[in-house]
């Protein structure tokens, strides 16, 4: 992930911790700088096949965000001792389109 926000590790698949906010303005930011990206929405069976298939863990880990879709992941990070927010992807889109 190539952006200045916290990043919890599960499993050794990469997770923002960030909010809606901290998202819309990276994106802005990479807009602006035409870099060309992308948001994985992470839920815990995709932490399960990236745990098995390199090539997902690598997809995941390589996005701008990777945003947690699902109260398991979050649950999980809280007991590693990280906040992980739900960023799950209707409201990353809904939120895309409203901003």
């Amino acid at each position: 992930m190539i952006n200045s926000v916290e990043t919890a590790k599960i499993f050794d698949v990469s997770l923002s911790c960030c909010t809606f906010q901290d998202i819309m303005a990276a994106m802005q930011q990479k807009i602006e700088k035409k870099h060309k990206g992308y948001i994985s929405i992470t839920n815990t069976e995709s932490i399960y096949h990236a745990t098995r298939i390199d090539s997902h863990r690598q997809y995941i880990n390589n996005a701008d965000f990777s945003c947690c879709d699902g109260v398991g992941v979050s649950l999980i990070g809280k007991i590693l001792g990280y906040r992980i927010p739900r960023l799950h992807g209707p409201d990353l889109m809904s939120t895309c389109c409203e901003y």
